[in-house]
């Protein structure tokens, strides 16, 4: 059975630098599949300070990442959100499935993200009623390399820069015409979900070859999430977490590491260090 590879990707803000290496650790540990990581930034940003820290975490645990300098043309967000969506261009197997998820959402629950793994149809999407219908979070959609490189016109000798920068443009041209400033602030920040779900939503297949993996609530009732974090948890409870923002702070990450303590106990005392590092860079 062909495996799955979990696509992340990270700027060098310190809200996803810092927890996108413990969300790979998890995506690794707990649910069993593969982290792959495009830290997207110049090779200066990523050599000093916190992102440094952040680096040397990644190499010390085996935790792959490719350094994926910066579409010019637009904020660092606008690559490292497309990228995600453009991974298929990497030489990963045509039958392993990438899975798509955020740097600052941690997986909790095995089982959960194994559903597509015996599913014949082409994608299979984790929240797929999180906007209502409208368009498909980003975490978690999952499908397989040679369907994603259909889906987003990909060859996988391309460099990535090449396919991402020519969607995004034609995306762009037809979308922000008319748009007042703040009006095309959003739509460029929310692109990459509308790009993706133009392009879907257009195949005669969909929704017939989609898996729908619905969840109850916005946001789930079974995610931790910052939007109404509790004092007190029990991670069993719970599918993933999204977490809060400067989660390495001192109040932030006190809500935050009893999910290390309950599924990393052997890394706990690496990823303490690795807090206190981060934060003295």
């Amino acid at each position: 059975m062909p495996g799955t590879r979990v696509i992340l990707s990270s700027s060098p803000m310190a809200d996803y630098a810092f927890p996108v290496g413990i969300a790979a650790l998890l995506w690794r540990e707990v649910v069993g599949y593969i982290p792959f990581t495009f830290l997207c930034g110049s090779f200066t940003d990523w050599t000093f300070g916190k992102p440094r820290v952040a680096i040397d975490f990644m190499d010390e645990l085996g935790l792959d990442y490719d350094r994926l300098e910066v579409l010019p043309e637009w904020p660092v967000y606008v690559t490292a959100q497309h990228c995600r969506y453009h991974a298929a261009v990497v030489d990963f197997p045509d039958d392993e499935w990438l899975m798509l998820s955020d740097a600052d959402l941690f997986p909790l629950r095995r089982d959960f993200y194994h559903q597509h793994e015996d599913y014949t149809g082409r994608f299979a999407f984790y929240y797929s009623n999180g906007d209502e219908n409208l368009r498909y979070p980003t975490c978690h959609i999952a499908a397989r390399t040679k369907d994603w490189r259909e889906m987003m016109d990909l060859r996988e000798d391309w460099n990535i820069h090449e396919p991402m920068r020519r969607n995004l443009r034609a995306w762009f041209d037809a979308t922000l015409k008319g748009k007042t400033p703040s009006e095309a602030d959003l739509a460029v920040w929310v692109s990459d979900m509308w790009l993706f779900a133009a392009r879907i939503k257009s195949k005669p297949w969909h929704p017939a070859e989609c898996k729908m993996i619905e969840r109850a609530g916005h946001p789930p009732k079974d995610r931790l999430d910052r939007s109404n974090w509790p004092a007190s948890y029990n991670v069993a409870d719970y599918t993933d977490a999204h977490l809060l923002k400067a989660t390495h702070e001192p109040a932030n990450w006190d809500r935050t590491r009893p999910i290390i303590e309950a599924l990393l106990p052997k890394y706990l005392k690496r990823i303490d260090k690795y807090v206190e590092d981060f934060r003295s860079a």
